[in-house]
């Protein structure tokens, strides 16, 4: 477990970059914890790309008591429980929003170290930067320098087919989110 003096301050973080904020947090936690700790990446989405999180700076997931969220885009305590990140920023939603109904994408952090990879093109439009790039180089995977769209993209039929082995991890509805949250991390 991290220290808690642990603040925001101690890691990496480019604005509008969650996908490379996440890989260097993960790799700086993992690099100070036991080797037998697991970490995991937590992506949200859904077929539209519309999905609300309560508590973030920028607006337009053992037990869940022992298990931390570090989210630098958070207003939350840094870091939060599980238990207070999911009640506070990750509600559950009115049935009836299902244009914002959420699907968690849950990769262990050496998968994720393994297979991502941005070369940032989704952050440009017409060749302008939407937000202005982190200073260190884009992130490279086997040969592959974009692979974004897949930790992004799921659906029903994702948590249908569960872990794929493919190092993209397990794709959750939101009931078996936070099912997988209180029950602890030996479901993944």
């Amino acid at each position: 477990m991290m220290q808690s003096s642990t603040t925001k301050a101690d890691f990496t973080h480019t604005p509008c970059y969650c996908e490379e904020n996440t890989l260097l947090l993960l790799k700086q936690l993992i690099s100070q914890l036991p080797s037998d700790t697991k970490g995991y990446a937590v992506f949200v989405s859904n077929p539209s790309k519309s999905i609300p999180i309560w508590h973030q700076t920028k607006g337009n997931p053992v037990s869940s008591t022992s298990f931390l969220v570090y989210d630098l885009d958070s207003t939350l305590p840094f870091p939060s429980t599980a238990e207070v990140y999911s009640k506070l920023a990750l509600p559950i939603l009115d049935p009836e929003l299902t244009k914002y109904h959420r699907y968690y994408r849950v990769v262990e952090a050496h998968e994720y170290f393994k297979t991502f990879a941005s070369d940032r093109r989704h952050m440009q439009k017409d060749g302008e930067w939407m937000a202005p790039p982190p200073s260190y180089p884009g992130f490279e995977s086997e040969g592959t320098f974009f692979n974004l769209d897949v930790y992004w993209t799921m659906g029903p039929d994702d948590v249908e087919a569960g872990d794929r082995g493919d190092g993209f991890g397990r794709v959750f509805d939101e009931d078996g989110f936070h099912e997988w949250l209180q029950n602890g991390l030996e479901k993944t």
